[in-house]
């Protein structure tokens, strides 16, 4: 008997938005068939958690009724967990067969995180080790509590979604940015978002860990608005027009400083924080050699080059297209490359869901 997995969209939900993005296979190449992004009202969602699912599922309803392309018509759905809710790490065992490892985890999972096993939705994948002598084997655990999951699926249902498959944020976004997701030195990615800035650490075949620093763009923001002392819309706009170009706005740039040094700082934090667990059998352990931004905070002009010099490594911004277009192009996408670096984790959960078909 054959095993078909229906055709899925994906749906990225965050505390101020809601994304979704529908890829297709057309012989060797990936097409965007379908994207939307809606803002949300402020309070649905509250750091990762859907306060209000029956007022969500009206808003999704909303975002597959404004998709730009093809009109969606499946009703199976990707959709993302929070990062800010959940724990992801790489953790050891003793060798063992691939079916016995989900037993294994509801043992071992409480000595990693601070929750018990029957209260997480677990999900995990075999890590191939870098180290072929290594005498354990590594599973990349994603662990989000119940009740938050239980609100997401409660959302979905209630929107009329059959939810195929639920994926930690983090776990997407690396799909979307890391080519072949094959890193040959450790490479850490910062994802600006409006209210926080996720942290990823990227090695060999697998991510790492991961953390979160409360700072995101709505920060910068409310910097340039007190500092210059204009309302929140015509900080935004300056914000963007000027960016961190100090011949045009010295006084920005003077406004962001504190809040960008706090995002380098707290990144070096975590760099440390890795290399410090060197060697390891499952990634190579390097300096990082490389920081990519993503996020739609990542559209902040001249912000690669400020990180680059604060940092002491190179940054630039990610291509969220490197998985999915390859030269030469057939068509364009409508989707933006700088309004793409906002979509890097529906992306990534896209392209997660044609993963599964075979």
């Amino acid at each position: 008997m054959f095993q078909i997995t229906p055709q899925a969209f994906s749906l990225d939900i965050s505390d101020n938005s809601l994304k979704i993005a529908l890829l297709k296979k057309k012989g060797r190449n990936l097409s965007l068939e379908s994207f939307s992004q809606i803002i949300l009202p402020p309070g649905l969602v509250q750091q990762g958690d859907i306060v209000n699912p029956d007022e969500i599922a009206n808003w999704i309803k909303k975002a597959i009724t404004q998709v730009e392309g093809r009109r969606i018509k499946t009703k199976y759905v990707l959709t993302s967990l929070p990062e800010e809710r959940s724990f992801v790490q790489v953790i050891p065992l003793p060798p063992m067969k691939s079916q016995e490892i989900n037993n294994a985890l509801q043992w071992e999972i409480e000595a990693h995180i601070p929750l018990k096993s029957d209260e997480v939705f677990l999900d995990w994948q075999l890590v191939e080790p870098y180290n072929k002598k290594a005498k354990q084997i590594y599973v990349l655990i994603a662990a989000t509590p119940q009740n938050i999951v239980t609100n997401y699926v409660r959302a979905l249902d209630m929107a009329g979604l059959l939810p195929l498959a639920l994926e930690v944020a983090s776990i997407s976004t690396a799909r979307s940015l890391i080519e072949k997701g094959k890193s040959q030195n450790p490479t850490a990615i910062l994802d600006l978002g409006i209210d926080r800035t996720a942290f990823l650490l990227y090695s060999g075949k697998t991510l790492c860990f991961t953390a979160n620093i409360p700072l995101g763009s709505q920060h910068l923001t409310q910097a340039i608005s007190e500092k210059m002392s204009v309302d929140l819309n015509t900080a935004e706009n300056l914000k963007t027009k000027v960016g961190l170009d100090e011949k045009k706005g010295k006084e920005i740039l003077q406004s962001c400083q504190p809040i960008l040094d706090q995002i380098i700082t707290e990144t070096q934090k975590y760099i440390s924080f890795f290399q410090h667990q060197c060697p390891l059998d499952y990634a190579p352990c390097e300096s990082v050699k490389k920081v990519l931004i993503c996020g739609g905070g990542a559209q902040l002009f001249g912000l690669s080059a400020y990180l680059s010099l604060g940092l002491k490594i190179p940054a630039e911004l990610a291509n969220p297209w490197i998985n999915i277009l390859k030269p030469p192009l057939k068509s364009v996408p409508k989707l933006s490359f700088t309004e793409s670096l906002g979509f890097s984790t529906c992306l990534g959960l896209a392209l997660g869901g044609l993963e599964l078909i075979p």
